[in-house]
């Protein structure tokens, strides 16, 4: 029998999931590893200034690699340029001027093609809306981009699990690389060319005017299109699926005022963070105040920062923190979306543009009726620590 306070609206939780205890340290693969699950011991070390360093998505390949790293990646003030250079094109003036009529365009054209055939794959619409809107911002303009949302489509598939067998894991490399190649020659190339001869009001103009080299441009492409594209596609199908399931919650945020719906959104997001993980890797002895004392964080730990459990830390989100609640009292500390856009100087530059993203397309999603065909599948990816939502279909009620 499930006690009330094991219930839970958590749609994407896996095996294994923990909350307790606050930190710990562990051995992964050889490597010391603090765990990290309480919020203000995960909140303080992404706040921190200095001291550590990106481990997650491939950080260990790219930072050993030749190319100039994305911002994603980078420390100091290296990192502070490029999050002041990106920084707006995602502010909400930018979002209101340059990119909503887009979103609205977009959504409009997406679902009454839902609409139209009376059933369909919900997460797939949202993929394209959000990589249509990523291409404008980062001017991926200048090819089919029809072409281009097939190919990203594979590229961002769940790869195998790190234990798979090794055939399959080479096999997906090289279908990453042959991936990234026509990417480059079909989509950047293309792009890079166009504003080269003619710069324009988005990223890669920018990196341009910087003095980037080609392969560069690749790469900054490649983390805008991880980040902005797969992010927000899992966003908009959690948020879905849950506002389907819920009437209550669904009549909510179609009557509620822009705040009301953000605060919805909100809720969702820290429930069903879309980065179960953020890791950080010590690059110097650290120390961080916990309840029971110091933790002295040696130089080359690993640091593993679950969002799941920072974002259901009961001391700051309340009793029943696993349960989807609008109306929950929050410490001050913390915002509505917990940890869900990160926190510090590495906080994710594009959640104003996610939530605009979100917002806009359920709106109209949800002037219909829709309900749920069967149950979605929850894979995930180990590259960006995230879970994939696929086969969301839904069907038109009549």
């Amino acid at each position: 029998m499930t006690s009330d306070a094991d219930r839970t609206d958590r749609k994407t939780g896996r095996p294994g999931d923990r909350r307790h205890p606050a930190y710990e340290f562990v051995e992964r693969g050889g490597r010391p590893t603090l765990v990290l699950r309480s919020f203000s011991l995960a909140s303080a070390l992404l706040r921190l200034k200095e001291g550590t360093r990106q481990a997650g998505f491939s950080a260990d390949v790219v930072l050993a690699g030749p190319l100039r790293p994305p911002m994603l990646y980078v420390e100091g003030a290296a990192h502070r340029e490029q999050r002041r250079l990106a920084a707006v094109f995602f502010t909400p003036k930018a979002v209101a001027t340059k990119h909503r009529q887009t979103i609205v365009t977009l959504a409009d054209e997406l679902v009454t093609d839902l609409e139209r055939r009376g059933e369909g794959r919900l997460d797939l619409a949202s993929f394209r809306l959000a990589m249509r809107v990523v291409c404008e911002v980062v001017g991926l303009t200048d090819s089919d981009i029809g072409a281009m949302e097939r190919l990203l489509d594979r590229y961002f598939q769940t790869p195998p699990a790190p234990d798979a067998p090794r055939l399959s894991r080479l096999r997906r490399r090289v279908l990453e690389q042959v991936i990234t190649a026509r990417f480059y020659l079909h989509h950047v190339r293309p792009a890079v060319r166009a504003r080269r001869a003619k710069p324009r009001d988005d990223v890669i103009s920018r990196l341009i005017a910087q003095g980037l080299r080609d392969r560069d441009l690749l790469v900054e492409c490649v983390t805008y299109a991880a980040a902005g594209m797969v992010t927000t596609r899992q966003f908009i199908s959690v948020a879905a699926w849950h506002l389907l399931e819920r009437p209550d919650l669904r009549a909510r945020f179609v009557a509620g005022s822009d705040d009301e719906r953000r605060r919805v959104l909100q809720e969702i997001i820290r429930l069903d963070s879309v980065a179960g993980h953020l890791l950080r890797t010590a690059t110097t002895d650290l120390t961080l105040d916990a309840a029971d004392g110091a933790i002295h964080i040696p130089q080359g730990t690993l640091i593993d920062l679950e969002l799941g459990a920072a974002n259901t830390d009961e001391p700051v989100f309340g009793s029943h923190p696993l349960l989807l609640d609008p109306d929950r009292q929050i410490a001050t500390e913390a915002g509505p979306s917990g940890l869900a856009f990160g926190a510090g100087h590495h906080s994710c530059p594009g959640e104003y543009l996610a939530f605009e993203e979100t917002d806009l397309f359920l709106q109209r999603f949800l002037r219909s009726e829709w309900t749920l065909v069967g149950t979605p599948t929850i894979g995930w990816n180990d590259v960006v620590l995230a879970f994939d939502i696929s086969d969301l279909v839904v069907r038109r009620v009549s």
